[in-house]
C-alpha cells in the first residue's frame, strides 16, 4: 500500500498524469517567431493589448507563437503571454488556448500581432 502511495505522489510531482487533463509543465517559455517579418523594438507590456480568440481589429503581422511555460494560474500565464508579446514589439497578444489543472496552474497558447500603420 505504502508503494502505491509513493507512485502517486511521484507522479504528480513530475507531472506524469498529462492524460488527466493535466498539463505537463514546460521547463519555460517557448516564443516561435514567423519567418520573413520585420523586427520592431521592444515595447512596455502595457501597450500590448490582450484579446481572446479573435483577430486584431487592423491589418496585422503575425510576429510569433508564444506557449507559456506553466503559471500559477490563467492569470499569471496571460501575464507572461502578454510579456513576451511585448519583447517581440507587438500591439496585440490572442490568446489562443488555455489550458488549466485540477490545482489552477496553467498555461496558454498565443499569438502575437503588430499592426501595420497606414500613411496618407
Amino acid at each position: 500500500m505504502r508503494f502505491i502511495y509513493i507512485i502517486v505522489i511521484s507522479s504528480l510531482l513530475t507531472g506524469c498524469f498529462g492524460f488527466l487533463g493535466i498539463p505537463v509543465p514546460t521547463k519555460k517559455t517557448e516564443v516561435t517567431v514567423t519567418e520573413n517579418r520585420d523586427i520592431y523594438p521592444a515595447v512596455g507590456e502595457s501597450w500590448v493589448k490582450v484579446l481572446h480568440k479573435e483577430k486584431p481589429p487592423c491589418t496585422y503581422e503575425k510576429l510569433g507563437f508564444i506557449k507559456t511555460a506553466l503559471a500559477w494560474n490563467r492569470n499569471a500565464a496571460i501575464r507572461i503571454a502578454r510579456s513576451e508579446a511585448a519583447k517581440l514589439g507587438s500591439d496585440y497578444v490572442v490568446i489562443e488556448k488555455t489550458y488549466e489543472n485540477t490545482f489552477n496552474d496553467a498555461r496558454v497558447d498565443a499569438i502575437a500581432y503588430k499592426c501595420q500603420k497606414t500613411i496618407n
